[in-house]
């Protein structure tokens, strides 16, 4: 007999099926909020350094890691995002989508910043050269 009760075999991203019985979050919220947490703040490792005048290239390693965590955190988000705002897709999915941005952003990434690259090398005002790197960002 039939009690209607299909949530135990409900599909665990989906953010409004009953929630899990260990946590009381659904799966897809618990993956989501991790995804908003888990990027680093390089802020205080560098005042750190800055204290201990540790050599600048130090500090450039903790501030690129910082913004490879920041990109792979957003990365992260979207795909959980859509897999919690739909219910549907697999581990598969995240990983083709984070391949997709990560491909995408690099090849964006490295010819944008060819581009800009070749274009600040005929400019020789400073400010002109700020500018558009800001533009760039």
């Amino acid at each position: 007999m039939a009690t209607g009760h299909t949530s135990m075999r409900a599909n665990p991203w989906r953010a409004t099926k009953r929630p899990s019985t260990v946590t009381a979050v659904p799966l897809a919220v618990g993956l989501l909020f991790a995804s908003l947490v888990a990027a680093t703040d390089p802020v205080a490792v560098i005042g750190v350094f800055n204290g201990l005048r540790a050599p600048p290239r130090l500090a450039a390693v903790a501030e690129s890691e910082g913004l490879i965590n920041d990109g792979v955190s957003i990365t992260v988000y979207t795909a959980v995002l859509g897999l919690a705002l739909t219910g549907t897709g697999s581990a598969g999915e995240v990983v083709r989508i984070f391949g997709q941005e990560v491909l995408g952003g690099v090849l964006s990434g490295g010819a944008l910043g060819l581009a800009f690259s070749r274009l600040t090398a005929v400019v020789d005002d400073h400010l002109i050269e700020m500018m558009l790197s800001l533009v760039l960002a």
